[in-house]
């Protein structure tokens, strides 16, 4: 799996790890949403994020997503930490340990929260079918991040299209949706620690040298090394 970064990205965040004043911590808290399969759709709501993330309703305070990992869980109601990044921290199912992002995730995901992934069958209404849509694109992501092991059930017509959508338009994704980390506990030198379910965020298409930007930099920095030293 891979997941394209910005230089751009990377360079702002560097120029502003000196200049960053230490942050509040990020929190969410998970409630239930559409969808069967113990994963997605979720609503999380935020609090101490240096940017609302996008969401379907405009909300200020809360934003819909999907999970990335299938063996670590989360409880609706309570608090959790997190941090944003470009991978998965413990891998889930398929590995490896941290686990990129896969594109075609981040492209479904991008078209679910701008409304594109209507054209390939997604419902956005308030019944059965919304649930249909949001289990299926669910277990794509799944398939996808390899936590399904040979993938969905096959002949699902609407996962598979879901799937063939993300091949056939990847050249459309922006590259700005990233794993949101999730943490059980917070150590006293400020670190967290406890595996909890991770998830997706996107941010707004961030300008060159906004804050968020190197915000978003700052937690890629370590995916770009591990690339750069094995290549």
């Amino acid at each position: 799996m891979k997941n394209r970064v910005t230089i751009l990205g990377l360079l702002a965040g560097v120029a502003l790890m000196a200049a960053t004043p230490a942050m509040a911590d990020m929190t969410v808290v998970f409630n239930n949403s559409y969808g069967d399969t113990g994963g997605g759709e979720f609503i999380l709501e935020h609090n101490g994020f240096p940017f609302v993330p996008v969401n379907l309703n405009n909300s200020a305070t809360e934003f819909e997503t999907f999970c990335v990992e299938r063996n670590e869980y989360v409880r609706y109601g309570r608090t959790y930490y997190v941090e944003i990044s470009d991978s998965a921290k413990a891998g889930g199912v398929g590995g490896p340990s941290p686990d990129p992002l896969d594109d075609k995730t981040g492209f479904l995901y991008q078209s679910f929260l701008d409304g594109t992934l209507a054209a390939a069958g997604y419902d956005y209404g308030t019944g059965t079918q919304r649930v249909q849509s949001a289990d299926a694109l669910q277990n794509v992501i799944w398939g996808i991040e390899e936590e399904l092991g040979a993938g969905w059930a096959p002949g699902n017509a609407l996962q598979q299209a879901f799937y063939d959508y993300a091949v056939n338009n990847l050249n459309s994704y922006q590259g700005n949706v990233s794993v949101l980390n999730v943490w059980k506990y917070k150590n006293e030198d400020g670190t967290y620690c406890g595996h909890a379910q991770d998830q997706l965020v996107m941010t707004q298409v961030p300008t060159p040298g906004a804050a968020v930007l190197g915000l978003i930099g700052l937690g890629l920095v370590g995916g770009i090394k591990r690339r750069l030293n094995r290549a």
